[in-house]
């Protein structure tokens, strides 16, 4: 496709890849991954396909090479060349252009462009022989960072990705499309692909799940590969762990630093009598209850604040927010928006009122990035965060009970499952949900009405990834 000439790189890119050198997930917002198939669907004057430059930001984990997708770079139609040899062919404007951006922003860059199928598509001959020397100029610019060449299908994506300081490229463990529908893509994965281009009937191989084959054909496959990471394991996070469990996602990520006093025996799923006389953490009473139902999960528990194991929380695809405070409500929703997670928060409260019954409330809400935020929604102000400490808990000691912590939790369960299998067909709509115990009422709440945008005004879509550092003379 580009005809860079001579380079000193390694020019058989057509060979099986060398071992992984770590865990590579790439993750797309979807409005950004959007956004790229509509640009490259444009019909051009004279080349038959369209190519655009995707700038990448990186993240920490504690298993994983994140690369996330920050922004993308059309070309204008001046930029290309003719050629009878290849469908799109660039010139050296477009590509002094990207050098000179990897310098500026000290990003990488991939590579992007489209094949009009559904399905994860796969890089021809001409892709696998020539982009890989482009990415090299680019290499050659930074090699510090990830660079790679990204193909987009009409629902799914591949990649080749050059970590830093590795001579050959990978594909990536996971691709990640992060909006409504979620799509969780594995390229590596032989078998996945497979069973997307034949009839296979799951319930042969799946009879503890026969009875949830209405989700989708590979939706176990999908469920099994998500990483879920739970924030706080007391009454609405032990109804989420269970749930999860019993559904057959193998993939946890906990954190809650309390042990069980008696007080939570009224709301703590798997909680016991004696788990108040041993001081149980509760991180190993949620381990306790998923692996009595899927002994080979993989569970990573941390009895601390989340906050102090930030790569494991990174490592999930979803989130799910069990906490007390709007203040930590804000801080979950910032590390997931900058680490393009999808994250379900839940709560609940009860306030007393004089002369009348007490007031049960609460809400369920999915923050997607690129999508409106909590601050959007009105469901956080600055008011509302200074205020906390007499919002919150005016009842007394943060009353809570078992009954609403199951409705939001099981409702919390229904969100992520429409989130990552589409089961439900519903319309992409900004989801929260406003909960009144004293009526037993779940419906969206009622300022969705009069917003009148989706888009978010509060975190701007470029500022992902690890925050780096420019010397500056």
């Amino acid at each position: 496709m580009i005809d860079l000439g001579p380079i000193d790189e390694p020019a058989d890119f057509g060979r099986p890849f060398a071992p992984l050198w770590g865990r590579v997930r790439l993750r797309i917002p979807r409005p950004l991954f959007e956004l790229m198939q509509a640009d490259l669907s444009r019909p051009h004057p004279f080349a038959a396909e369209r190519v655009g430059f995707l700038s990448v930001a990186t993240g920490t984990s504690d298993d994983d090479l994140l690369v996330l997708a920050a922004e993308y770079h059309t070309i204008p139609d001046e930029h290309y060349v003719e050629s009878r040899g290849a469908g799109a062919r660039i010139g050296s404007q477009a590509i002094r252009a990207t050098m000179q951006r990897i310098y500026d922003s000290g990003r990488g860059v991939f590579h992007v462009h489209m094949h009009e199928h559904h399905g994860i598509p796969g890089f021809s001959p001409t892709d696998s022989r020539e982009q890989p020397r482009l990415v090299a100029s680019f290499r050659a610019a930074n090699k510090s960072i990830p660079h790679g060449m990204l193909l987009l299908s009409r629902d799914q994506a591949n990649a080749w990705v050059w970590a830093p300081r590795e001579v050959e490229p990978v594909v990536p463990n996971s691709i990640s499309i992060v909006g409504y529908p979620m799509s969780l893509i594995a390229p590596q994965d032989d078998g996945f692909v497979n069973r997307l281009r034949t009839k296979v009937r799951e319930t042969e191989a799946l009879p503890r799940y026969v009875r949830q084959t209405f989700l989708g054909r590979d939706a176990q496959k999908i469920i099994e590969r998500t990483r879920i990471g739970v924030v706080g394991l007391g009454g609405g996070g032990s109804h989420v762990v269970q749930q999860l469990a019993h559904i057959g996602f193998k993939q946890f990520r906990l954190f809650d630093g309390d042990k069980v006093d008696d007080s939570n025996l009224n709301r703590l799923v798997g909680a016991t009598a004696a788990d108040v006389e041993l001081k149980t953490l509760k991180t190993d009473i949620a381990q306790r209850v998923i692996r009595s139902i899927a002994p080979g999960a993989d569970v990573r528990a941390f009895s601390d604040r989340w906050q102090s194991n930030p790569g494991a929380l990174r490592s999930a695809d979803v989130v799910v927010g069990c906490v007390d405070s709007f203040a930590e409500r804000r801080e979950l929703e910032v590390a997931c928006r900058r680490y393009l997670i999808a994250y379900v928060d839940i709560g609940m409260d009860i306030n007393e009122v004089q002369g009348e019954a007490p007031r049960m409330g609460g809400q369920v809400i999915l923050s997607l990035p690129d999508t409106m935020c909590f601050f959007c929604m009105g469901f956080l102000n600055d008011a509302r965060l200074a205020k906390e400490a007499a919002l919150y808990g005016a009842a007394g000691g943060r009353p809570q009970v078992i009954w609403p912590n199951g409705i939001l939790g099981s409702t919390a369960v229904g969100v992520i499952m429409d989130l990552i299998t589409g089961w439900a067909g519903q319309p992409r709509r900004p989801i929260y949900l406003s909960y009144d115990g004293n009526a037993n009422t779940l419906v969206p709440h009622v300022r969705l009405k009069y917003l009148d945008t989706t888009a978010c005004e509060h975190y701007v879509g470029t500022r992902v990834g690890d925050p780096t550092f420019r010397h500056i003379e």
